[in-house]
């Protein structure tokens, strides 16, 4: 499960447009960072199950995905579109074959120039190919998509059923989860739709949700936190507002043991909580060089927001990882001290980590603004995120743990399970 969200440059502290996103996602799904330099490809692409023609270019993009199919979860492309999905259930078959949601997401940020041609190609893509296809490598899970699409002057939320779809113009604040939430009063919508227009009365969330399993999902209740979190801020939401929203828990004070469905920084514990954020992403998409922060590891809580940029030679920074646990892959490599911290939990830890991103921040704006100004070297940026790798490495070798605090039969069981299927050994 996940929870996207944006603020128009009305509704924050400097004007800049700020997206974010949380990826939940089974426990063992490790996330890679990627950056993509441009790319003349043409004739095909291959996709995660099927494949499309390609385009002639295609443009630098920086991507979170799971490192076992071509499409990604969140990404940013070198103009500064920005782009995440949700999974969404509705009542409709679905399709055997076709593109996922994170294959749409990724051949979006490949092909747009701004938001509104990543309406387009999401959607022209989507009636062509359908979206179909299993969205697990460990179980069979399909789903349909809703997305925020963003840039430095503009959002929309897509929200599909098959290969229907209705999409809204963001005003200022705009969040969304599991659930479809446009009723009728969408701006746009697919050539089968165009004939009812918005406003008519159809109710599209209405007339194609699940009702079950987007109960189950606890969606609706994330997506009402979001949203009224962000009205609250509206005028004053900047990057630190953001990540505060995509590090909140539902119950205070806080267990990972305890946790639900509602939190939007979200920690796995068995059947009915099978999920957790195992990547994170918060942008601010200054029309000159944007930053994008990513945790580049599970549970934003825990973790550290890292800088990163659509420059050249970011590529060298990307990181790797598969299906269990490996001691040189920097996701897995945070995930066995997120694992430690499951039964010593301490929320002073994201305070101190708060710090550490203080200091981060200063150090890349003012790195920033020497690079538009044309005063600093580009190299430099690329500098401060490799510093942060390492700031992160040295933070959780000497964080200090709390009490091992007891947790229940049935949690600890499930995280067994799940440490001896990645082969992780946390003596």
């Amino acid at each position: 499960m996940c929870d996207t969200i944006v603020a128009l440059g009305n509704a924050t502290s400097d004007g800049s447009v700020i997206f974010g996103k949380n990826s939940d996602r089974e426990p063992n799904e490790a996330q890679v960072i990627e950056y993509y330099p441009r790319s003349r490809r043409g004739g095909h692409v291959r996709c995660t199950y099927i494949t499309i023609p390609d385009v002639d270019e295609t443009r630098p993009v920086l991507i979170s995905r799971p490192y076992w199919m071509w499409g990604a979860e969140i990404g940013v492309n070198e103009n500064g579109v920005a782009v995440g999905n949700e999974a969404v259930f509705t009542n409709l078959p679905r399709e055997s074959d076709g593109l996922i949601g994170m294959d749409l997401l990724r051949l979006c940020l490949e092909r747009s120039r701004d938001a509104d041609e990543g309406l387009r190609v999401i959607t022209s893509l989507l009636e062509e190919y359908g979206q179909g296809g299993n969205c697990s490598n460990t179980q069979d899970f399909r789903y349909n998509n809703s997305f925020i699409i963003a840039d430095p002057d503009r959002a929309w939320v897509l929200e599909t059923a098959g290969r229907y779809w209705v999409a809204e113009k963001v005003q200022d604040v705009r969040t969304i989860s599991n659930a479809l939430t446009i009723h009728d009063d969408w701006d746009l919508s697919s050539r089968d739709m165009s004939r009812l227009g918005p406003r008519s009365g159809f109710d599209f969330a209405g007339r194609y949700t699940s009702g079950l399993y987007t109960s189950l999902t606890g969606a609706k209740k994330r997506q009402l936190f979001t949203q009224e979190a962000l009205e609250k801020q509206k005028g004053d939401i900047d990057a630190v507002a953001v990540r505060r929203i995509l590090r909140s828990h539902s119950r205070q004070p806080y267990s990972p043991s305890s946790g639900s469905m509602e939190d939007v920084c979200m920690h796995a514990g068995g059947l009915l909580r099978p999920s957790q954020s195992v990547s994170s992403c918060v942008s601010v998409l200054h029309r000159d060089l944007p930053v994008h922060w990513f945790t580049c590891s599970s549970a934003p809580c825990l973790s550290l927001y890292k800088p990163f940029f659509t420059l050249d030679g970011m590529e060298e920074l990307n990181t790797s990882a598969g299906d269990r646990y490996d001691r040189t892959s920097f996701w897995w490599g945070r995930e066995r001290f997120h694992r430690k911290m499951l039964s010593s939990y301490d929320p002073q830890i994201t305070a101190e980590i708060s710090s550490i991103e203080e200091s981060l921040e200063t150090e890349v704006e003012s790195m920033r603004d020497g690079v538009v100004r044309g005063v600093e070297s580009p190299a430099g940026l690329l500098s401060l995120t490799a510093k942060s790798f390492d700031l992160d490495s040295a933070f959780t070798s000497e964080a200090r743990q709390a009490n091992t605090k007891p947790i229940s039969m049935l949690y600890g069981r499930f995280w067994r399970k799940q440490n001896e299927s990645a082969g992780i050994q946390l003596m």
